[in-house]
């Protein structure tokens, strides 16, 4: 629940913090004070103008229009701190992504272990092969067999590793937060 400035200095740094939280979305937005104005149901720049320089607040129902086209979280957008239900959604996505890389871990782990124990027979493999045996043919066919497993594990492998970089992505924009997460 925000409460209400009781005095006119409150009132002033309230303007002036909103003012600059409006110019940094619209700079943000690469919109000008016009197409601005236009996405608040305003048809000229004057207001935006004003509501930049901490002259006049806008109107609700026009920052819920902001926050709706633009995907804002209109709670941070007046307040300058994100809603409670922002900040679950943002620790529940943080657990899930620290989820999936704790899995994706230990998949990559498996894998690799996987595709050396293969590779490690094949070298068995050719190598009696390459002294020469009574079963040739069926060691042919294990070479065989081995080589097509280690070329599937490579592929799976390579799915994986191009996923890493989207996690590498996330946990950066995570860790680049000034603040970092606030509980």
């Amino acid at each position: 629940m925000t409460t209400k400035p009781t005095n006119q200095g409150e009132k002033a740094g309230f303007c002036v913090e909103l003012a600059q939280r409006m110019r940094d979305l619209r700079k943000s937005l690469g919109l000008s004070q016009l197409e601005l104005a236009n996405e608040m149901g305003h048809n000229n720049h004057g207001i935006v103008s004003h509501i930049e320089k901490g002259n006049s607040l806008p109107k609700v129902d026009a920052l819920a229009r902001l926050s709706e086209l633009h995907d804002i979280d209109l709670h941070e957008l007046i307040t300058g701190k994100p809603s409670p239900a922002a900040q679950q959604l943002e620790l529940d996505r943080v657990k899930l992504l620290s989820t999936h890389a704790k899995h994706m871990g230990l998949l990559l782990g498996g894998l690799v272990e996987m595709r050396q124990d293969r590779a490690d027979e094949l070298v068995e493999a050719k190598a009696k092969l390459a002294k020469g045996t009574d079963d040739d043919d069926d060691l042919k066919e294990f070479i065989g067999e081995l080589e097509s497993e280690i070329h599937g594990l490579d592929a799976q492998l390579k799915i994986l590793l191009d996923d890493v970089p989207w996690v590498k992505e996330s946990l950066a924009q995570i860790l680049d937060r000034p603040n970092g997460l606030t509980p």
